[in-house]
């Protein structure tokens, strides 16, 4: 993850919306811990899809990131076939400011720049 960006546009005021994937091999493993084996936080329909919603505010950051705390959204999208697709986010965006259901849209938009035929393609696909 490119620190001189993130922090350029903390500098500046500007949100931040990234993939987490495992490049930030410790932050991915402390999202893991916390997340796996606990139920979604929120769970709600999209169309066909069951999407559920874990959210948390307060991972540490890694030693270059200047954030004072890391805000990392995971949302697992069940497709009516079976299949799941799931991804991580992470954001300063706090929660008092934005919602995990209304972070969701943001990232869609992020990914559908990256590949239009599903916005949560990146993620990480599940069996059924």
């Amino acid at each position: 993850m490119g620190n001189p960006f993130l922090h350029t546009t903390e500098e500046v005021q500007l949100p931040v919306v990234a993939r987490l994937k495992e490049n930030l091999p410790l932050l991915a493993a402390a999202v893991r811990v916390r997340f796996d084996g606990q139920p979604p936080q929120a769970v709600f329909q999209e169309g066909d899809d069951r999407v559920e919603v874990w959210d948390a505010d307060d991972f540490a950051p890694w030693e270059t990131l200047r954030w004072p705390a890391v805000r990392v959204l995971r949302y697992r999208q069940h497709k009516p076939d079976g299949t799941a697709i799931q991804a991580e986010w992470l954001t300063n965006f706090s929660i008092r400011n934005i919602g995990s259901l209304i972070q969701k849209p943001l990232g869609d938009r992020k990914s559908g720049l990256q590949r239009r035929e599903n916005p949560l393609s990146h993620g990480t696909h599940l069996p059924p």
